[in-house]
């Protein structure tokens, strides 16, 4: 088994205003890509992750990327990181925000608002250090209704 990849965040916008009879336009235009390899080191990468789901009010879900911690990859193996490179969690819900928290050491969290994204990326060697007590994040609903999110993960 081997992965091969490529990372891409796009963003495009433009600033327009009226100075006198001239209208002046800013552009904004940036792109990052990152090609990732088979393997361990910066710019490499072994195993993905894919999720998505619904979380009922006041519900949670853990997502464990250590040996035991029950999620699979794609072709049905067991996920045992020690590693994570990209880590993507999108909030799906039109109105209901939702709350990140983690045990992995670099991992932001906080609050992810309806429609919003947390995006980690580190492709370096060293990346996001996992181990047995430090390799999982949660999602948890507040009150009131349900919510939903996609999770997308690249780990060693």
């Amino acid at each position: 088994m081997s992965l091969n990849g490529r990372l891409a965040i796009s963003m495009y916008s433009t600033l327009t205003r009226l100075v006198g009879n001239v209208t002046v336009a800013a552009p904004l235009r940036e792109y990052w890509s990152l090609n990732l390899a088979d393997g361990s080191g910066a710019n490499q990468a072994t195993g993905e992750y894919s999720a998505s789901g619904n979380i009922n009010a006041s519900g949670s879900a853990l997502f464990d990327f250590w040996t035991g911690g029950g999620l699979l990859d794609p072709t049905g193996t067991a996920i045992a990181w020690t590693k994570m490179k990209f880590l993507m969690v999108k909030n799906t819900h039109a109105t209901q925000p939702f709350a990140i928290t983690s045990t992995i050491t670099g991992l932001a969290i906080g609050t992810v608002r309806p429609g919003g994204v947390l995006l980690h990326y580190s492709p370096d060697a060293t990346s996001l250090a996992l181990a047995s007590d430090s390799a999982a994040f949660s999602i948890t609903n507040g009150s009131g209704s349900s919510t939903s999110y996609i999770v997308a993960a690249i780990g060693v």
